[in-house]
């Protein structure tokens, strides 16, 4: 049976989408399975109307970053650039109450009362994830719908590693970037503080549960969790401080966890032996 709109603000309620929230979404709508309703149009609606007028919705509308060696006009960034965040970021740039941020690479977008506050200064020079910053100050909640393992972790995760100074810890700054228009004026903004991998930022989810700040429910067929982001940062901030490493992923051939921070200088011998043996068999070993 479809699941009716009704069952899933039941659902979003249970894991603190309620009146006056401020809320950072991530979402796999697809995962949600069928319903009564179309998502495309009234999901965005049905968010804001659980969280009222003094409430406020916010989601990730990231867009591409190119190799600056060869990098070409058309590679700019722009107020109307497409998100590549998937189909809940163009849900919420169709919505023309929203405030997008301005920075050229990590965009954020909000609807509601405090979007101004959350993503109005965020700009080509503030740190990549400073909406994250805002949210966590506003009291802000994280809920993460339906992609809980291919897109795991929470957002905070990037937040603190900058706070931490680990974001500018890369082994390759200002190698990407993108040309960042705004009005007349065209400038190449480069990427000094990647945000990096994030498939091992699940890692992080079993402190939160600890910390008992993890929810966990069903939005419609699809497993979610929700985390208060000051909390979550707060544990982060621990954790990290601690080992840095922790929220790397487990892959041997991650080029950016296993040889991309200065913190990991560990993994990165193996990473460059690995990969010079992969070569001499392509080569020793055609098929």
């Amino acid at each position: 049976m479809p699941f009716s709109e009704a069952q899933i603000a039941a659902q979003l309620r249970a894991l603190g989408v309620s009146e006056g929230a401020t809320v950072l979404l991530r979402a796999n709508l697809g995962a949600v399975g069928r319903t009564e309703f179309k998502m495309r149009d009234s999901f965005v609606a049905l968010l804001l109307g659980l969280v009222g007028p003094s409430g406020t919705i916010m989601t990730l509308t990231f867009t591409p970053a190119f190799a600056v060696a060869g990098i070409r006009p058309e590679n700019f960034f722009d107020a109307n650039t497409p998100s590549t965040s998937g189909p809940l970021a163009k849900l919420f740039l169709d919505h023309p109450g929203m405030v997008r941020s301005a920075h050229p690479v990590n965009s954020f977008a909000a609807i509601g009362s405090k979007a101004s506050f959350l993503c109005g200064s965020h700009g080509p020079d503030d740190p990549p994830y400073l909406p994250i910053g805002k949210l966590v100050e506003a009291g802000g909640r994280m809920l993460i719908i339906g992609c809980t393992t291919e897109s795991p972790g929470f957002t905070t995760v990037h937040w603190t590693q900058w706070v931490l100074g680990l974001a500018s810890l890369t082994t390759r700054p200002n190698r990407q970037g993108v040309y960042c228009r705004t009005g007349a004026e065209t400038k190449l903004h480069r990427i000094s503080a990647p945000g990096g991998c994030s498939r091992g930022f699940w890692k992080l989810y079993s402190h939160y549960a600890q910390g008992e700040a993890l929810a966990t429910g069903n939005v419609g067929g699809a497993y979610s969790l929700a985390v208060d982001a000051a909390i979550a940062h707060a544990l982060e901030r621990d954790v990290l401080t601690r080992d840095p490493r922790t929220a790397l992923c487990d892959d041997p051939d991650c080029a950016k966890c296993r040889a991309g921070w200065r913190y990991n200088r560990v993994d990165q011998a193996r990473f460059y032996l690995r990969r010079g043996w992969k070569g001499m068999r392509r080569i020793l070993l055609p098929r």
